[in-house]
């Protein structure tokens, strides 16, 4: 057998034995989930016997490596762990400065009322995931700092959760340094300012909607009272570090690629937070340098990534592209379509429960999705469902984190449930409402020029 019939048919293991791998996967990350020990460290485990499952059921033992290899030769595998790298330092920077705490006290000053708590605590929550571009690092800020809070104002903990979830997602779906933007943009093969410009009509739309009802339930839930903070001598300078967002939207406007804007704001970051003395030269190079901090943050999503890029590689893109052309011709309408391409993403997520993974799972594919639809919308309703869905799912990895860390302080009752977190995930209520809406409808002038 040469060379060309050996790459393609060494590694094919029949209809259903290659959907083995696959199936372990998905079915373990699920086991996981129920024991409670669903992380992104134990789905690399998952990744890790499902490539030696893949290998046991090779033909071509002997040139599995080398095939391991060849399915790393992907270049948005490639950009992805590059930006990851930059994403995860930048993220360290800003969370090193004490913003979190500076936007608190900011809005502190200005003297609302407790009744504001959980408008005032998911806007805080949106800047601060924009501006890191993660959803579970802004759970990991956002807990510890405004749960204890709930005590003191006897207030519904579920309440505070619910708009902390949903101010961390919103920057997952808005910021260019989302691990989900990053992917929905490469995917699509747009740009990421122009498609950053029109997910922000939706994005800013359904937020302003989140704040009015997370005003309303805050004065029907919380009585009157003044917010405080224990530390009262936190400064406001860290607020200066928002001009690294600015830069960042300025150089994106300009064209720039997100890894040299990345690189720029990791510099001037670092750079502010010196010259303000947020931090010390003696820190950044020392082994608690925001820099090694931010690639150790990263370094988990990196090898899932790494080991899921070889794993679907080894699935028959023929077969499975015959799967999805046969569910498509059998739905003899563009609605009929995007409704079997909604079903796909949400169904993709519920099963992993982690909507990188299922996003990456899906790249591939989802081109084939959302008829009528531009470029540009395919990657806002696939992005825009995939963190809409998991701001509602119980058992997400962020989920997950965010009820952890909550318990740890000692506000929440012993019979405390996560599904009264969702009555309250409002703003990811809405837009799974709205990006549904986006992928079912089509204008009619745009229906009436694909007939011609």
């Amino acid at each position: 057998m040469d060379t060309t019939d050996r790459k393609n048919n060494s590694f094919y293991f029949g209809n259903f034995m290659i959907l083995i791998p696959i199936i372990f996967f998905i079915t373990s990350i699920i086991s996981f989930v129920i024991c409670k020990r669903a992380s992104l460290k134990t789905f690399i485990i998952s990744g890790f016997i499902s490539i030696f499952i893949t290998f046991i059921i090779s033909k071509d033992k002997k040139h599995f490596g080398k095939k391991c290899v060849e399915n790393m030769k992907n270049e948005m595998l490639l950009t992805c762990i590059l930006i990851f790298i930059l994403a995860g330092i930048l993220s360290s920077i800003l969370k090193m400065s004490g913003i979190s705490n500076s936007l608190l006290k900011f809005f502190i000053n200005i003297g609302l009322s407790a009744e504001f708590l959980p408008a005032i605590i998911f806007v805080i929550c949106c800047l601060i995931s924009t501006l890191i571009g993660t959803s579970t690092g802004t759970i990991s800020i956002a807990v510890p700092i405004f749960l204890p809070l709930t005590v003191t104002l006897n207030c519904n903990p579920a309440l505070i959760l619910g708009a902390i979830v949903c101010g961390s997602f919103f920057g997952d779906n808005l910021s260019p340094i989302s691990d989900t933007t990053i992917i929905s943009t490469n995917t699509m093969k747009v740009n990421i300012y122009e498609t950053l410009k029109q997910r922000l009509k939706v994005s800013l739309v359904c937020a302003f909607i989140s704040t009015i009802i997370f005003i309303i339930l805050g004065k029907a839930l919380i009585t009157n009272a003044i917010i405080t903070i224990e530390n009262n001598n936190v400064s406001l300078l860290p607020l200066v570090m928002l001009l690294v967002f600015v830069l960042m939207i300025i150089l994106l406007a300009k064209k720039y690629d997100l890894i040299s804007v990345l690189l720029i704001c990791n510099v001037v970051a670092l750079f502010i937070t010196l010259i303000l003395g947020l931090t010390e030269f003696e820190q950044i190079v020392s082994q608690e340098s925001p820099i090694v901090q931010g690639i150790e943050s990263v370094f988990g999503v990196i090898v899932f990534l790494i080991f899921l890029s070889i794993l679907t590689e080894f699935i028959s893109k023929e077969m499975l592209e015959k799967y999805i052309n046969s569910k498509i011709e059998k739905c003899n309408s563009s609605f009929k379509i995007n409704l079997w391409s909604i079903l796909t993403i949400i169904i993709s997520i519920l099963t992993i429960s982690n909507n990188t993974a299922a996003m990456s799972l899906l790249s591939k594919f989802i081109d084939k999705f959302f008829k009528n639809k531009t470029q540009i919308e395919k990657a806002n309703i696939f992005d825009g469902l995939s963190c809409a869905v998991p701001s509602l799912l119980p058992y997400n990895t962020a989920f997950m984190l965010m009820t952890s860390l909550a318990f740890e302080t000692g506000c929440l009752p012993e019979n405390f449930s996560t599904l009264q977190i969702v009555m309250f995930s409002i703003n990811g209520i809405l837009l799974l409402m709205v990006y549904i809406f986006m992928a079912l409808y089509t204008p009619k002038k745009r229906t009436e020029v694909n007939k011609y």
